[in-house]
């Protein structure tokens, strides 16, 4: 067999595993140790042949440290876990599910009222996270359809009208992105392939009250 029927084949026998490939999030439970053993099995015997999953599980990695027990809270549109040592929230988009369009959108001062589509949303108040209430959204960039902007809207309570210096940090696949909240409590994070957007895990570090 030559090289390029070598290339073909190997792009051919990817592809057919990327049809496969499970949900991000339950990739990330099976790098956790989360899963039940039959279904873990399951998992191992797919990443053995699949080097997008491969790819995907050395991702998290980097991105979740291992040494965390992490707890995931489902939320709407997403699911949610907190870093204990340094107060980070993690927020994960799902695939199969986002906010309802008649849930109201996190107000904004000084902003008009959102109106372009929302492909993702994760909402979550204060009362679930203990200190923020948080709103992230992925819409298509409407100056380059094959990308979208993640939105991240941070509220603290206890820091209220101080709405600024948010840390978010966003990744999927090989993009990252990294941002401050303004004085409205958002950052907007472009750029992100409009092919990635189930992808996203969102890292914020809520301002809390100093006093």
């Amino acid at each position: 067999m030559g090289m390029d029927e070598q290339k073909l084949e190997a792009l051919l026998q990817a592809a057919l595993y990327r049809h496969d490939c499970p949900e991000v999030a339950l990739l990330g439970d099976y790098q956790m140790g989360r899963l039940a053993p039959t279904e873990r099995d399951r998992f191992h015997v797919h990443l053995e042949s699949c080097p997008h999953c491969r790819a995907e599980i050395e991702r998290l990695t980097q991105f979740l440290p291992v040494q965390e027990d992490l707890i995931w809270t489902p939320v709407v549109g997403g699911l949610w876990s907190r870093l204990r040592e340094t107060g980070e929230i993690i927020i994960r988009f799902l695939k199969e599910t986002s906010a309802p369009l008649d849930l109201a959108l996190l107000p904004v001062k000084g902003r008009a009222a959102d109106t372009e589509e929302v492909l993702h949303r994760v909402v979550m108040s204060h009362e679930e996270t203990g200190d923020a209430d948080i709103e992230a959204i992925l819409r298509r960039d409407p100056e380059n359809l094959e990308q979208c902007v993640v939105t991240v809207r941070v509220q603290v309570p206890g820091r209220w009208p101080e709405l600024a210096g948010t840390q978010v940090r966003a990744q999927a696949g090989e993009w990252q992105a990294n941002g401050y909240t303004d004085e409205a409590g958002e950052v907007q994070l472009s750029g992100l392939p409009i092919e990635l957007v189930t992808e996203v895990n969102l890292e914020i570090t809520p301002l809390l009250d100093q006093g």
